[in-house]
């Protein structure tokens, strides 16, 4: 029991986790990664206005948005 324990956050060390928005898209379809791929690559996207209209559609708030929509966030790239 302790050694599957233990066992379990050593192969969790050795593999990147996600964050919340990395998990989020992953459950997303091919399209929607996609979508959210290109925006990210859009050096004149208003993110502010894109979460605006995107009405609740995505689990964080705003500044978690933009900050991964825009590539700088903190979290680990995986």
């Amino acid at each position: 029991m302790l050694a599957d324990v233990l066992r379990d956050h050593l192969e969790g060390i050795s593999k990147p986790s996600k964050c919340l928005v990395g998990k989020w898209l992953s459950d997303q379809d091919a399209e929607v990664q996609d979508l959210f791929a290109q925006l990210m690559r859009k050096p004149d996207l208003n993110a502010m206005a894109l979460f605006r209209n995107l009405d609740g559609a995505v689990p964080f708030k705003s500044t978690t948005f933009k900050l991964h929509i825009r590539e700088t966030c903190s979290c680990p790239k995986v």
